[in-house]
């Protein structure tokens, strides 16, 4: 349990780390470093937006595989011969496409949750108020409750 807590940490961190590298193509050694004064500045509401992001989007592909698989079956009601060949041809679509997605929306989330944390007004000043609020009570909590 201990080891998953830190293995999970190790991951959010690198994922964060890989944002600051394609931002500011700054060496993966400073990136984590950058990351983890994110953490201790933001605390845990990064952490948790990160890992409602993933549950979602595990989520997502798995719903995507299987209404792939579930129209791979309609498709062979035809041919139904085929349905042992064409189940798992569906399944294997359905999971790439679906997880290719998830993975962009992921990359994006975390995108938009790092640049949060490193500049939050900017929100607010581009004309995003709703968003920046989102966020601004999802790092805060404590805060927006008061």
């Amino acid at each position: 349990c201990a080891l998953d807590c830190v293995e999970g940490c190790a991951d959010w961190l690198t994922d964060f780390a890989f944002v600051y590298i394609a931002i500011y193509g700054i060496s993966f050694v400073r990136a984590g470093k950058e990351s983890m004064e994110v953490l201790i500045n933001q605390g845990t509401g990064a952490i948790v937006q990160s890992t409602l992001l993933s549950t979602v989007s595990g989520l997502a592909v798995l719903l995507g595989t299987l209404a792939a698989a579930l129209a791979a079956v309609i498709g062979t009601r035809w041919a139904p011969a085929s349905l042992a060949l064409v189940v798992p041809i569906g399944l294997a679509v359905g999971f790439s496409t679906t997880a290719c997605a998830m993975k962009l929306l992921d990359a994006s989330a975390k995108t938009l949750i790092f640049s949060f944390a490193e500049a939050p007004e900017e929100l607010r000043r581009i004309g995003l108020h709703d968003l920046h609020d989102a966020l601004d009570a999802a790092a805060h909590p404590a805060a927006s409750r008061a």
